[in-house]
């Protein structure tokens, strides 16, 4: 990997030193890949790795004229690199088990989703879909507290049975990795190594 990595960066530098479009480009698959890496912290709950990707947006942001991105993310970078001392038991579980992301299904490595997606999904989802509180009901105080009160048993009835009339799915791991799609990546890299040299 590393030798791969030595080459694309020679090839790279070649390219940008002739032309500005080639160096725009480059700079754009590099921005790519920091929003890869993201989703791959995110997936996989790698706590150290999803902030130095958060590190690595801010130039984006700041380029990009994101101010309030920009902002929020420099100080959510500056209070989670201080988590170790702040919060020590919040950051181990963030660290060790990788709670930083939620796992809707467990046992499966690329299941970890980020919160405010999960609360797209869940609450959201409940919130305006069929039986939700944006659909006739109304949004009255009363309306408010009798369904939030009561959604976390509605949700483990749904559970119950989905899972009794087997459209529950149990989890699995993810297609990518497999062993066939390892021995491919492999081979993959083994022809990017002899195309590149």
């Amino acid at each position: 990997m590393a030798a791969v990595e030595a080459k694309l960066s020679d090839v790279k530098a070649r390219l940008s030193a002739q032309s500005r479009t080639a160096m725009l480009w480059i700079r754009y698959v590099g921005y790519v890949d920091v929003l890869k890496c993201f989703i791959l912290a995110e997936r996989t709950g790698h706590w150290h790795l999803h902030l130095k990707c958060v590190h690595d947006m801010l130039n984006l942001f700041a380029a990009t004229g994101h101010n309030n991105y920009l902002k929020s993310c420099r100080l959510y970078l500056q209070l989670m690199l201080d988590l170790p001392n702040s919060h020590p038991s919040l950051y181990e579980m963030f660290t060790v088990n990788g709670f930083h992301s939620v796992r809707r299904t467990d046992g499966r490595y690329w299941g970890g989703l980020s919160l405010d997606l999960i609360i797209e999904q869940c609450l959201m989802k409940c919130l305006k879909g069929q039986g939700g509180l944006t659909r006739g009901r109304g949004m009255t105080e009363s309306v408010r507290s009798v369904w939030v009160s009561t959604m976390h048993q509605s949700a483990g009835v749904h559970l119950a049975l989905s899972s009794l009339t087997g459209l529950h799915q149990t989890a699995q791991e993810h297609v990518d990795v497999s062993v066939a799609r390892a021995t491919r990546d492999c081979t993959d890299m083994d022809k990017l190594l002899q195309w590149l040299d």
